[in-house]
């Protein structure tokens, strides 16, 4: 009866967990088509360079390629290029703020399971 009832639980979060995975992939890729229509967008609401690159980074925490062809028609090849690697210095600074914050935790005390990541709290 135990033993039934157990596989019957692991069935029910089986399913649950792969529910959850497909919602997770379908809001990926909105997240992914919002943000490639953001910076794809003709009639620029980016008021300076700081706005491509939070795009940029955020089509990057969703493990999403970032490409030429997804910026508008308006920037040369130079200033995409620039974009791109302007974006990934930002990133890596932002990875590296939190290794550090993690291990200044760390040193206080608090263990992997309590420390949260920048994405996780966002």
């Amino acid at each position: 009866f135990e033993h039934d009832r157990n596989n019957r639980l692991l069935q029910t979060l089986a399913k649950e967990i792969k529910d959850l995975k497909f919602r997770k992939n379908q809001l990926r890729f909105k997240l992914k088509k919002l943000y490639q229509s953001i910076l794809k967008n003709e009639e620029h609401i980016f008021q300076n360079e700081s706005s491509f690159i939070a795009v940029i980074i955020s089509l990057w925490k969703i493990n999403e390629e970032v490409t030429e062809d997804m910026f508008p028609s308006f920037l040369d090849k130079e200033s995409m290029t620039y974009l791109i690697h302007y974006a990934k210095l930002e990133y890596e600074l932002e990875q590296l703020e939190t290794l550090l914050k993690s291990e200044e935790l760390k040193e206080m005390g608090y263990d992997d399971k309590e420390i949260l990541t920048r994405e996780e709290i966002e």
